[in-house]
């Protein structure tokens, strides 16, 4: 089952004013985090 990441508009911001490599920590660790526990809101 396809799961979707729904970010809010404070979080988007959010992560808009981060550099470029630590966007991508952000994501990498959202991916992780859904990786094993897709289930769990955070």
């Amino acid at each position: 089952m396809p799961y979707e990441i729904e970010l809010s508009d404070d979080s988007r911001r959010d992560i808009q004013a981060l550099r470029s490599f630590e966007r991508r920590k952000v994501f990498d660790a959202i991916e992780l985090h859904l990786r094993y526990e897709p289930a769990m809101e955070s």
